[in-house]
């Protein structure tokens, strides 16, 4: 059963773990990360599909994915989705995320934070 919004603390109680497992609440719940970055200078289509190609396989090394899109050329800014391939994505692999993006010298700024893999995004 997929739900619509975050359902209350008060309806969550009185959930069995079997369904709270179920519906990814509670002590299931994943997190992902979203990510806007804004470039330095705007990117050509293929300058910003080898940056996303460079980013991709940093990610893949610490068994991570990512899903996203930016304007059309010239690219000034995207917009990530970066999970975990199996679990979710911490507060410190997000700190770490970040701080591999701003050291990139065609980031000129980077937000990330955590949300609710299945019904915080939407």
């Amino acid at each position: 059963m997929r739900l619509d919004k975050q359902p209350s603390q008060r309806w969550i109680r009185r959930l069995n773990r079997r369904q709270r497992k179920k519906m990814y609440l509670a002590d299931f719940q994943e997190w992902l990360a979203v990510v806007k970055v804004q470039f330095a200078t705007p990117l050509s289509e293929a300058d910003f599909a080898l940056w996303a190609d460079d980013l991709h396989h940093w990610l893949a090394e610490r068994e991570l994915s990512m899903t996203g899109g930016a304007d059309e050329a010239p690219v000034r800014e995207a917009e990530l989705m970066i999970v975990s391939d199996f679990a979710s994505v911490t507060p410190e692999l997000l700190v770490e995320i970040r701080a591999a993006l701003l050291a990139q010298k065609q980031i000129a700024s980077c937000e990330a934070e955590l949300d609710d893999a299945w019904y915080g995004w939407g």
